[in-house]
């Protein structure tokens, strides 16, 4: 059984919240350009930054200067995070899959057809809140196929004759839009992305979160597309807004 126990210091403790932005809409291969991305991350830095006031630091990488490497960087940062700070990552972008059914994320100049080419693995972008100070910490991904791929499941789920998930083509790219099958991504995504890697602490849900931008996302795409989330720890669930 789970022990809980309530600490509650004579002094509040100084919490602050620490932002870090990653959105990219413009590639060296313009032809994969998107419109929205580094406007999603403004947005919501904005917003964040109304909320907390002077009590947050924002750190947000664009276009041509997100790279593998600038991002790794980032963790130099939230090293420096206490205990008792919010941590938030979000990333806005492509998403894709290697031949090796690896997961990658678009950097400035990944190579479209071989993503582990100049990609961000996703394993990347997840240990920047491995081992940190912060207890507190979210990480939003708005990409395709966003989550944790297994590789055997994968393999099966292509093979299938499973009306779900029949069509799906786990390539690293999808070069015809109309044909993407969201549902169907949908679908892999809630099988196989149902909790926290590498006991981060990390969490894809808080509570009223997860429910409000689900119910949304599907209002406004007349349900063609659904947020996927990992299982949340109840125990960390914590106050975003």
């Amino acid at each position: 059984m789970p022990l809980t126990v309530n600490y509650l210091p004579a002094v509040k403790q100084k919490e602050s919240v620490r932002f870090i932005g990653i959105g990219i809409d413009k590639f060296s291969e313009s032809k994969y350009n998107l419109q929205y991305s580094v406007k999603d991350i403004r947005d919501l830095s904005k917003k964040l930054k109304e909320k907390y006031k002077g009590n947050i630091i924002i750190d947000t990488l664009f276009n041509e200067n997100v790279t593998i490497n600038t991002v790794k960087a980032l963790k130099q940062k939230l090293l420096q995070t206490t205990e008792n700070d919010k941590v938030i990552v979000a990333y806005s972008g492509h998403g894709m899959l290697s031949k090796e059914y690896d997961y990658y994320l678009s950097t400035y100049a990944v190579n479209f057809e071989m993503p582990e080419q100049n990609g961000l693995p996703y394993d990347e972008l997840e240990n920047l809140l491995d081992s940190i100070p912060a207890r507190k910490k979210l990480m939003l991904i708005d990409a395709c196929h966003s989550g944790e791929v297994d590789k055997e499941d994968l393999v099966t789920l292509a093979s299938t004759s499973d009306s779900l998930i029949k069509g799906f083509k786990p390539v690293a790219y999808k070069k015809d839009e109309r044909h993407l099958g969201l549902k169907n991504s949908f679908e892999l995504m809630q099988s196989l992305f149902v909790n926290v890697g590498k006991s981060t602490g990390a969490t894809l849900k808080i509570s009223e979160l997860k429910n409000i931008v689900g119910k949304r996302v599907e209002e406004l795409t007349k349900g063609l597309q659904k947020p996927t989330s990992r299982n949340e720890t109840i125990a960390a669930d914590w106050n975003l807004w």
